[in-house]
Formats: structure tokens, C-alpha cells, sequence
């Protein structure tokens, strides 16, 4: 616990550097303004000044003795002191920035005592070694951390640190393997986030010292997120790369001095991957990678390739699991690589083909990660080395492997983008379509069907909740010939030719732009990339395609509302075709009646439609008495609503009428052409429908496909014109998806009260079906 005598020592040490700082200590301490922790628990160590509790970090005190309360003592005296400064100023200040001034005064003034420290310090030892070892005066190592000044965002500036891996951990959030960017500002972060190890000193001491070269951080949007040290040295006479301390701010307990700092998961494997890559470029000679730690760190280390010696040592010679995966993309993000980090991934590619080729249980967790990793180095990303051998492998192991077919899929773009970052992907359950080049799409054209839909879904995708629980798909662009499915070929020609042109018309409400016709082709294509990913993993895991332009207006010979191809429809010939599903379900809660897809499945009973829209609207198709036709008929489910419907209306619409329809139907595969136009804000909607109301609804049709088709369901984007609402309404469906509760538990079961009779469309509409399907009855 934190004492009396322990603060005592630490203000005679702060005394001997800063004598002013140190008088001003004491006479708080002797006044009672500094408190010692008042019970005994080595868990929660802490002191109070002037009545607020600050806490120490534990493994600080083990390692370094006083010298974290004394960086905690000198941070609140600085903001002691601006506090003064405040009170007695003439101007008035805002308390928010007033805070802000606070804090960023006691972090300062930790900053620069410790510089004054080191400076004090180098000066009494000119002779030391550790100066000698720079060939610099003791005055040029003090220029240098005199130089240090602080700018005025606080942020570490990425472009002047050089860095040597990066990855998107998810879309638009980029982490970077750097070497340690010493700098004001870093201090100051370091000052602020109190990790394990790394306090202000002893930063200072490895920038003056031969260790310096072996500090390296992970760096997202300008701040640190972890930091790891370092040493080349030999054990039982071999040389291995030592890991002296690793620190991660996940590790921080959540504090409003450190909100700032991204929290972003797997930010100590991408560190351990960067050392890795580290190792293999730079230290090839080295035997293994080795640290020591404590018994609880075991399953972690374990489970990422290191081996257990006793009593706490661990070592790595090959990455297993997460690792090997954040290696490979961390490497596909390089455009070139030296000759011994080649031969390294080259070896880990061929292990993965070995495996691909000897295990092929669908449901072995190490196949997965395999395949993973080998269409990782297929896909986008700058490194042409990585990508040429995994094609060769590929060709050459082709008919050996069960997936060689979907992964020569991926191969077919001969004139895609790859130099793309790759986005680090595949750690979670969920498989998710998005591409940055659905932007393509009309971009630079004001339109409600807007570019910065894709944006609005990538903010969406990074929050830190969802990372770990998400797989990024890459899409393929659909073929002429899988196109036909459900367009004629004058059609497709007459998109075709809209290529290269600045913007034209296919109908007065859909336009082109140069670049439309592959990114519909790209849209089109990501339903299938998901198609693949569900129908090769073991059931039981939904997905989503964020694609754009929309689909379900698109009617075989022409184009309609913001439509070009017709992207569900394609997807379920696709399902029907290549993995020979006998029944698909499609179910339609856009607020517009999806014609197209209506018109290409009205005469069949292998896809059954089912839409719930807002009536009268565009397009002015979905009436009740349109069931189908020939051997279609009852196998198109129209149920027409009046505007200004809540969440609780579409509720009854799926427990009454969707839910026993489809278990009569038995599908074998549900999609669901999913539109954010319910939201009570969309501009072309006059709904009332709330994200709790998505949440619901995505929640009954994933145990809707739990329950009749093995958990496989997939959701592709239709509408959604707020902003706004695509961001709350789509947070809420991929919580629903990834298992992040957000509904009270009996919000579905209140449904089971109500009657059907108060909603008029639907009550209709069920006495319409109940000719086509037993199990529905009229209330």
C-alpha cells in the first residue's frame, strides 16, 4: 500500500531535483492535503491529493520503486498550480476548457521535469558510457532533449516516423508498427496513460541510451496504443530476440483522462506480428523470439505459437493462429520486402497450402484460418511477391483442395485494384461485403442514392466492438454471363456502353457515372464473394453485403429508382446454381416494393418473395392481390402498409404472417433485401420505424434461420438515404448479428399479445395467403 513514509521519500526525491516543487510538496503533505491510502490493498494502490484519489500503477511500484508517485505527485502539483492560475485570472473560461487546461498543465509539467532531470543528470556524467556509445557531447544529448517541444494537437504525426508495418484494423482505422517517435508529445502521452513499465523516466533513459533502437510503439490515429522493448542476446549459446516489457492501453482500466486513446483489440498480437516481421527482415540469425511472463499471460502466448519453458519463458519459432494471420496481411501491406522476410512468408504460404491439401474437415478451425490467410495473399495489397506465389501455389494445388475453386474466383479481376491496404480481417464470425470502391459509384454527383453511404458503413465497421467479431470479405466483380441470370443482354450491353462516360441516364430517377458499371458488377459479385463464405464455413454464422447501387427496383430490361443490376436476385440463382439450394426465401424491409425482384421470381416457386412496404409509393407495384402466377402463384407474399407504422407493427407483420409461412416453406437459404428507409428520419419514407426496430426485426430473422436453415442468412443493402439513420439503424443490425445483445429480454415475446386484426394490411393479407398456406388463420 501506498504510505506516509513512501510519499515522504518521493517528495525528498522530487526535493533534491526541484527544490520549489519539492517545498510546495511538503507543506501539502505536512497540511494533510496528501493523504496515504488509508486501507491495505496491493491491488488498488493510491494516495488522495487535496481529496481525490490517484491511483499507481502495481507493477510500476515493483519495478521501479517510487518513481511512478513521484510522476503522480508532480502532475497534480502541476495542475495545482494551474488551477491557481485560472482562479486568479481576469477572463472567464468554460469549465470543459478550463479541465482541458488543467490536465494538459500536469502533464506538462511532468514532462519537463523529467527533461530537467536527464539534462541535470547527463551533465554530472559526461564520461558515461551510454553518451559515448551516440559518439555525441553531453551537450549535443541535451540540445536534443531540449529540442523536445510540444505541438499544439498533442498528436503523433505518422508520415515523419517511417513506419514499418501497418495495417486497417478495420475500415479507415489504420494501426502502424513504428519505431518508438520520441518526441514532447509522446512523453506526454506516455505521461497520461500510466502503462505498465513505461513512465516518463524511463523513456527518457532508453532515447539516451544503446537500447533506443530497440523501442517500438503502435500508433492509430496519432496516439499510442501500445508499446514493446526489445534486446538481441543469447540464451544456451544462441542468439534470440528477448521481449524485455510489452504494454497495450487495452490493458488500462477506461478513464476520462485516456478516452482518447483507440482501445482497439489485438493490438498485442499486431505488436508480437511486428516483432516477428522485425525478426525475419532484420535479425534473421536470431533462434526465437523470448520473454518471460506470468502464468495468467499462458493461453494468450499459446495460443498465437509460443511454447512454455519452465518457470516463466516463453518462445516462439513459428506463429500460429491470429498471428500468422496479422503477419500476413501486415506483410501483403508492403510493396517490397527484403530477401530473407521473402523466404520466411514464402515458407509460411506453402505450410498453408500442405494443410489445405492433407486436413479437410470444413469445421477444423486451423483449415479456416488457411484458407484465410491464402485469399489474403490473393486479394488486394501492394506486395506482388506474396500474391504471384500464393497464384502459383494455387494453380498447382488446384482440384487438391476443396476451396480452389472460390479462391480462383478471387483471381478472375485481372484488372482490379491491388495495391489497396489490406484491412486486417478474418479474427471474427461475422463475414461482412464492404469495399471502398462502392463509392465509385456516382461519386462527385449530388444524389440521394449518395457515395457517402459507404463512409456512413465504415464508421459503422469500426467501432471497437465490432472488431474481433467481423470477417472484411473481398468482392469479386460478376460476370456478362452470371448477369444474364436475371438481365437480358441488350440491357447489360446498354449499361455496359455508360463506361468511361461523366454521367448518363438509364430512367429519370437512375443515373451512371464512369465507373458505375463495374461497381455495379462489383455489387452484384459481393452477394456472391458472401454466398461462398457462408455456404464454405460451418452453418450457424449470418452476413451482410454493404454494397451499392441497390438492386431490388432493377427489373430484367431496365434500370429503376437508384437500381442498375439486381443484386438479391442474381444471389439467389447464385445459391440456386452453385451450391443447388431447392428453396430460397428473400424477404424485403425496404420501404419501397422491390418489383424487380418480384417480376424475375413471379412465375417460380424455387424463391419465395416476400415484401412488407409502404403503400401507395414508389413504385406503385406490391398490392396484395399480386401472389405469383403459373407455378409461382402463393409464392409472392405482398403485405401493403400505410405510412407512419412503428416497430411494433412490422413486429406483427413477421410473427404472424413471415415467420409460419416461411417454416411451412422450409428455405434452405434466407436473404433479406434490407433497406434503412423505415427510419422515422429518411427523407423518401413516411415510416416511424426506430434502430431498436432494425434490431428487432434482424433479430427474429436470424432465429428465423437458426431455426429452418442452419443459422445461413444473409443480408444485402437496398435503400437508406439518412446518413444519419444508415449509421444508427445498421449499428444496431450488426450488434444483432455479432451477438451483442442491445433488446430487453421480453421485447419479442410482447408480440405474442397482440392481434393482427389492429393492423388492417396485415390482417389482409393473411386472408389472402391462407389459401396458399395452412398454416395461417384470420384473426
Amino acid at each position: 500500500m501506498i504510505t506516509t513514509d513512501l510519499l515522504q521519500r518521493a517528495v525528498s526525491a522530487i526535493s533534491s531535483r526541484d527544490p520549489e516543487t519539492g517545498y510546495g510538496l511538503t507543506e501539502l503533505l505536512r497540511t494533510g492535503s496528501i493523504l496515504p491510502q488509508e486501507t491495505q490493498n496491493i491491488k488498488d494502490l493510491h494516495f488522495f491529493f487535496e481529496g481525490e484519489k490517484v491511483l499507481i500503477n502495481r507493477e510500476s511500484i515493483f519495478s521501479h520503486g517510487t518513481e511512478s508517485i513521484e510522476e503522480r505527485l508532480v502532475i497534480k502539483y502541476g495542475e495545482l498550480a494551474e488551477k491557481y492560475k485560472l482562479q486568479t485570472a481576469e477572463t472567464d473560461i468554460d469549465f470543459m476548457s478550463a479541465a482541458k487546461r488543467i490536465h494538459r498543465a500536469g502533464i506538462e509539467t511532468l514532462v519537463n521535469f523529467e527533461i530537467n532531470r536527464a539534462v541535470e543528470d547527463i551533465r554530472k556524467t559526461e564520461s558515461s558510457l551510454l553518451i559515448k556509445r551516440h559518439r555525441q557531447s553531453a551537450e549535443q544529448v541535451i540540445d536534443i532533449l531540449k529540442g523536445l517541444e510540444p505541438s499544439s494537437d498533442s498528436l503523433i504525426k505518422i508520415e515523419e516516423h517511417d513506419p514499418l508495418y501497418s495495417t486497417e484494423v478495420s475500415p479507415g482505422k489504420t494501426i502502424h508498427f513504428i519505431p518508438f517517435p520520441f518526441s514532447f508529445d509522446s512523453l506526454k502521452q506516455a505521461a497520461e496513460l500510466q502503462l505498465e513499465y513505461f513512465h516518463v523516466r524511463f523513456l527518457i533513459s532508453i532515447l539516451i541510451s544503446e537500447m533506443s533502437c530497440m523501442l517500438y510503439a503502435a500508433v492509430t490515429e496519432g496516439r499510442i496504443t501500445g508499446i514493446i522493448l526489445l534486446d538481441k542476446r543469447y540464451r544456451h549459446m544462441s542468439q534470440v530476440i528477448e521481449v524485455k516489457y510489452i504494454a497495450t492501453v487495452n490493458s488500462k482500466p477506461a478513464a476520462p483522462e485516456t478516452a482518447m486513446y483507440p482501445r482497439i483489440k489485438g493490438t498485442g498480437t499486431f505488436i508480437i506480428a511486428g516483432t516477428w516481421l522485425l525478426w525475419k527482415e532484420i535479425w534473421p540469425r536470431a533462434h526465437e523470439i523470448y520473454l518471460n511472463a506470468e502464468s495468467g499471460a499462458a493461453d494468450f502466448y499459446r495460443s498465437i505459437g509460443f511454447s512454455y519453458r519452465h518457470p516463466y519463458s516463453y518462445l516462439l519459432k513459428t506463429p500460429q493462429g491470429k498471428l500468422l494471420l496479422y503477419i500476413t496481411v501486415m506483410a501483403m501491406n508492403l510493396s517490397a520486402m527484403p530477401q530473407n522476410l521473402e523466404k520466411a512468408m514464402e515458407k509460411i504460404i506453402r505450410a498453408q497450402f500442405r494443410y489445405l491439401k492433407k486436413h479437410h474437415r470444413a469445421e477444423d478451425i486451423k483449415r479456416k484460418a488457411a484458407v484465410l490467410i491464402v485469399s489474403t495473399c490473393i486479394g488486394p495489397g501492394k506486395n506482388a511477391f506474396l500474391r504471384t506465389e500464393a497464384k502459383n501455389l494455387l494453380h498447382k494445388y488446384s482440384g487438391k483442395i476443396p476451396e480452389s475453386t472460390m479462391l480462383l474466383d478471387g483471381l478472375k479481376e485481372e484488372g482490379s485494384i491491388r495495391t489497396t491496404p489490406v484491412i486486417l480481417n478474418g479474427a471474427g464470425e461475422i463475414p461482412v461485403v464492404w469495399d471502398a470502391r462502392y463509392e465509385e459509384h456516382l461519386k462527385g454527383v449530388f444524389h440521394l442514392e449518395s457515395s457517402k453511404r459507404i463512409p456512413a458503413v465504415r464508421e459503422i465497421l469500426s467501432a471497437d466492438y465490432l472488431f474481433d467479431r467481423i470477417t472484411l470479405i473481398t468482392p469479386r466483380q460478376a460476370s456478362a454471363d452470371e448477369l444474364l441470370w436475371c438481365h437480358n443482354k441488350e440491357y447489360i450491353e446498354k449499361v455496359a456502353k455508360t463506361s468511361g462516360i461523366e454521367i448518363s441516364s438509364l430512367d429519370p430517377d437512375t443515373q451512371t457515372t464512369a465507373q458505375t458499371y463495374i461497381t455495379a458488377k462489383l455489387a452484384a459479385g459481393g452477394v456472391f464473394s458472401l454466398i461462398d463464405t457462408l455456404y464454405s464455413t460451418a452453418a450457424g454464422s449470418p452476413g451482410i453485403a454493404f454494397i451499392r447501387p441497390p438492386g431490388h427496383h432493377a427489373e430484367p430490361d431496365r434500370a429503376m429508382g437508384f437500381c442498375i443490376f439486381n443484386n438479391t436476385a442474381l444471389g439467389a440463382e447464385y445459391a440456386l446454381r452453385h451450391y443447388n439450394a431447392k428453396r430460397v426465401l428473400i424477404v424485403d424491409i425496404d420501404l419501397h416494393h422491390g418489383n424487380g425482384t418480384q417480376k424475375i421470381f413471379y412465375n417460380r416457386k424455387d424463391v419465395l418473395y416476400f415484401s412488407a412496404h409502404q403503400f401507395p409509393c414508389f413504385p406503385g407495384t406490391g398490392k396484395l392481390g399480386e401472389t405469383g402466377n403459373g407455378e409461382g402463384k402463393g409464392y409472392t407474399v405482398n403485405v401493403p402498409l400505410h405510412m407512419g407504422l412503428s416497430d411494433l407493427d412490422y413486429q406483427k407483420v413477421f410473427y404472424f404472417l413471415l415467420c409460419p409461412v416461411a417454416e411451412e416453406y422450409r428455405p434452405d437459404i434466407i436473404m433479406v433485401s434490407i433497406g434503412f428507409d423505415l427510419f422515422h428520419e429518411d427523407p423518401l419514407g413516411k415510416m416511424n420505424v426506430s434502430p431498436e426496430g432494425y434490431a428487432l426485426m434482424t433479430r427474429m430473422l436470424k432465429e428465423l434461420a437458426d431455426k429452418l436453415c442452419g443459422g445461413r442468412i444473409l443480408f444485402v443493402m437496398e435503400g437508406g438515404y439518412s446518413i444519419n439513420g444508415i449509421k444508427k439503424c445498421g449499428s444496431r443490425v450488426m450488434q444483432e448479428l455479432a451477438g451483442i445483445p442491445t433488446l430487453p429480454p421480453d421485447k419479442i415475446e410482447r408480440v405474442k399479445k397482440e392481434n393482427p386484426a389492429g393492423l388492417p394490411g396485415l390482417n389482409k393479407a393473411i386472408e389472402i395467403q391462407k389459401e396458399y398456406w395452412k398454416c395461417l388463420k384470420v384473426f
